[in-house]
């Protein structure tokens, strides 16, 4: 185990070495790796907060629960019980049929006709805030309120929950898709990185194959140098998302004061940002694994 450690040790310090050597060639690398990775960290900053900000500006979706005529005030309370209780209602409010006509005359300027009436047609109704904005909860909530016992009529805001989730999505399948195509550029590009590395040193990795050098020794420092070149551009990634956070919260900023809104582009959670980090160093070592293989395999064919 120990000699196992040592291995891996000298393999990354002469990963480092080399990249520390050559600074220009291997910055140059980096910084490539970096504004590609910058693209979909951005895109997928942009609509995190995006989200949130439309979660904010429309309200939550509300489900209103019409009440038949003749519900008893023991009954209400049970409704009103069970809506608390459900695990998709987030706030419960009571609207009484005599509060419902009040405010019904007075937006509408229609207080004299609400005098002339008879007797209230309005009934009782509950409102009921939904917890997230998620198409499936509120529709959920809407059919479990619907079989309650008292209650006449439904009416759900699922259609604007519904329109957010398609556009939410269309939104991640397009980051995802830029993020995958852009995964693919970093393995390719370490894998001709890694090439070049192999070809300058050739003539010491089949010197070390002739005196018994395994394809894990060839392989083991190319890999680290991999993996290192995808962590540094991953952390270029992050410097250039937190620069143009930093620009645009400015810009923001004035339209907030202007406004009275609340945009911020932020930065990613840390959790996010270590393991989007060592998701690059993972690829960065996968282009080198398969540079190298792909090197082994043609040297063992001739």
């Amino acid at each position: 185990m120990k000699a196992w450690l040592l291995a891996h040790l000298r393999a990354f310090s002469d990963a480092w070495r080399r990249l520390a050597a050559q600074p220009l060639a291997a910055g140059l690398s980096v910084l490539v790796i970096g504004i590609a990775l910058t693209l979909p960290l951005a895109l997928a900053q942009m609509l995190v907060q995006t989200q949130r900000f439309a979660e904010r500006f429309t309200g939550s979706p509300q489900v209103s629960l019409f009440l038949a005529m003749d519900v008893a005030a023991d009954q209400r309370q049970a409704l009103e019980t069970a809506l608390r209780a459900h695990p998709g209602a987030k706030s419960v409010r009571f609207v009484g049929r005599d509060a419902a006509l009040a405010d019904l005359a007075k937006s509408a300027g229609l207080g004299d006709v609400a005098q002339a009436l008879p007797a209230n047609p309005l009934p009782d109704a509950f409102v009921v805030d939904v917890r997230g904005t998620s198409a499936a909860t509120l529709e959920q909530l809407r059919r479990d309120a619907a079989a309650l016992p008292g209650v006449e009529h439904v009416q759900s805001d699922h259609e604007w929950a519904r329109r957010l989730d398609a556009l939410v999505s269309l939104a991640r399948s397009a980051v995802l898709a830029v993020a995958v195509l852009l995964a693919a550029g970093l393995v390719a590009i370490t894998f001709n990185t890694i090439r070049l590395q192999i070809l300058g040193r050739r003539a010491e990795i089949e010197l070390a194959q002739l005196i018994g050098a395994t394809d894990g020794f060839v392989r083991r420092p190319f890999v680290y140098f991999g993996l290192l070149q995808g962590l540094l551009g991953a952390l270029v990634a992050w410097i250039l998302v937190a620069a143009i956070a930093a620009a645009l919260d400015r810009e923001l900023a004035v339209l907030n004061r202007l406004y009275g809104s609340a945009l911020h582009f932020g930065l990613p959670a840390p959790l996010t940002v270590a393991g989007l980090s060592g998701l690059c160093a993972l690829l960065g070592a996968l282009g080198a694994a398969l540079s190298v293989q792909d090197y082994l395999r043609r040297g063992l064919s001739k």
